[in-house]
């Protein structure tokens, strides 16, 4: 079998037209159309450049007691 997708919009009117098929004429062929949801897409490759994040003690020491472990 030789499937071919495509990822077209809808007209206004809710019709699809496909056209230069990689298939033969008179050839049958079997179409199954989904939905796909659309994923927000950002423009900015990096949403969070210019935010600040805030900490409130950066060098408190952590996990003391497990430094024995390296011992």
């Amino acid at each position: 079998m030789n499937s071919h997708r495509l990822k077209i919009a809808l007209t206004e009117n809710g019709k699809i037209t496909l056209e230069n098929l990689p298939f033969l004429a008179g050839e049958t062929v079997e179409i199954v159309i989904s939905s796909q949801k659309k994923v927000a897409s950002s423009d900015n490759p990096f949403p969070l450049e210019g935010t600040v994040n805030y900490y409130d003690d950066p060098f408190e020491p952590v996990a003391e007691d497990e430094w024995e472990v390296l011992k």
